[in-house]
């Protein structure tokens, strides 16, 4: 046995082997890039993006800021079944055209608050995991979160609805939802629908000072889930019809000066 030949021969091995990973991953990391930067280039082209229910959570990975940017710049947001990881940031944009997330889990705090929705939004059966903050939102068209999670706290204090507002099916299972000085110039839905049911809240719920231009619906709706929940309505102002059949208050409820 010779030690040097040894050495040498040990060392060939371990630079083909090195090689040979270095080939191997470089194989397999380009096709991936190339797919991301295909998608970003889908998105900001304002295509609809539609994952397969079968795909792994890993596949249907949407970035957020992909989605901020197409909307600040314009451009169409329509995407079905992805997973939003990162926080979503919409703060103070004007978004001119669509924006449809369905069948999607926005896992981090939204932010939409100042934002303007000139072509209103469309949540239908989406998940925000975490806290969703519209505060002072303009809505110009229809608004709609049918079937949609909130497991947060969600807050509409402010906001304009210029349009319908559809909440049918909505479960609000955070601590906190407040609909405070909100605004709905159109109705609001929140009783059953053909293929939605109520909506319900687990939590506190604040109607206080909010004004309903349009028929306001709450049939069948429940609020809250114990005994220590509440829900407000004080100063709440109804133009129009309302409708509180069947609507059940599990806790406190206060109409102090509804009208």
């Amino acid at each position: 046995m010779n030690p040097v030949l040894d050495l040498v021969g040990a060392a060939r091995s371990a630079l083909t082997a090195f090689v040979m990973g270095w080939v191997w991953l470089t194989a397999w990391t380009a096709p991936a890039a190339g797919a991301t930067n295909d998608l970003r280039q889908r998105v900001l082209a304002g295509e609809a993006i539609v994952f397969k229910t079968g795909q792994s959570e890993a596949e249907r990975v949407i970035p957020a800021p992909w989605l901020a940017e197409a909307a600040r710049k314009g451009i169409a947001v329509n995407v079905s079944h992805a997973v939003i990881a990162e926080p979503l940031d919409l703060r103070q944009a004007a978004i001119t055209n669509g924006f449809r997330l369905h069948h999607c889990v926005v896992k981090s705090p939204a932010d939409c608050s100042f934002a303007i929705f000139e072509r209103g939004f469309d949540f239908t059966d989406s998940q925000f995991a975490a806290d969703a903050d519209f505060t002072g939102t303009v809505t110009r068209r229809a608004a709609l979160a049918r079937g949609t999670t909130f497991s947060g706290a969600a807050v509409f204090t402010d906001a304009t609805a210029e349009d319908v507002f559809q909440a049918q099916g909505a479960a609000f299972l955070g601590k906190e939802v407040k609909f405070n000085r909100a605004t709905f110039l159109k109705s609001a839905g929140f009783g059953p629908m053909p293929g939605q049911p109520a909506a319900s809240f687990g939590g506190n719920v604040t109607f206080e000072a909010a004004r309903f231009g349009g028929a306001l619906d709450l049939n069948r709706v429940r609020f809250g889930s114990g005994t220590n929940s509440q829900v407000v309505f004080k100063e709440l102002r109804c133009e129009a019809a309302a409708n509180f059949r069947g609507a059940e208050f599990r806790g406190v409820a206060q109409f102090g000066a509804a009208v």
